[in-house]
């Protein structure tokens, strides 16, 4: 077999693109102008340990925590076959290890900016609520509203508070159960979770 042939068969049993010499790969040199600078991670992802042991193999890597928040990273390991790139990520809470990652991440899952706070839940009221007079009803609307998937016990805690009737919906797989208030507004619950809310 031919030198190059053997390489080529190294290669591809190892799982890694072949170094060549003291050139970076090609994937290493499109994540070239990302090196040093501040990025947020979007969502939590799986760092390796930072272990001398740890190749481009992740087998070889102990398995870190998921992290989150800004980063930067501050150099590379190597390529493996799927032409990702082993970075070294420093996060400014402290955590750092390497991961996989390709030029494609930037924008998707690691933004230069941070992420926008995450949209608070809609709530809902009672219909009385909005036959008040604009000052009390905004006085109510400083309690908490109920909003899908509360418990029972939640659901008594919030300005809809007790129902004026109960009624139990018999079902083949799930026991439902309805809460109704005399200004018309139900809630509907299943399996102890609200499900559905009549206004």
């Amino acid at each position: 077999m031919p030198a190059w042939g053997l390489a080529v068969a190294i290669a591809v049993l190892g799982g890694c693109v072949p170094p060549g010499g003291n050139y970076p790969s090609i994937a290493e040199q499109d994540l070239a102008p990302y090196i040093g600078r501040d990025y947020w991670a979007k969502r939590p992802f799986q760092l390796y340990l930072d272990l001398p042991s740890c190749s481009i193999d992740p087998g070889t890597c102990e398995s870190g925590a998921a992290a989150t928040g800004r980063f930067r990273i501050d150099g590379m390991k190597g390529t493996n076959f799927y032409h990702e790139v082993l970075a070294h990520f420093v996060f400014e809470h402290g955590a750092h290890g390497y991961a996989f990652v390709t030029k494609a991440d930037f924008g998707i899952t690691f933004l230069d900016h941070p992420p926008p706070p995450p949209k608070p839940k809609p709530q809902t009221y009672p219909a009385y609520i909005d036959r008040l007079p604009a000052k009390e009803a905004e006085r109510l609307k400083q309690l908490p509203g109920v909003e899908l998937g509360m418990t029972q016990t939640q659901v008594l805690a919030t300005v809809w508070g007790k129902p004026d009737k109960v009624k139990e919906i018999k079902r083949a797989h799930s026991d439902r159960v309805g809460w109704y208030y005399d200004d018309g507004s139900a809630l509907f619950f299943d399996d102890g979770y609200l499900y559905a809310i009549e206004k």
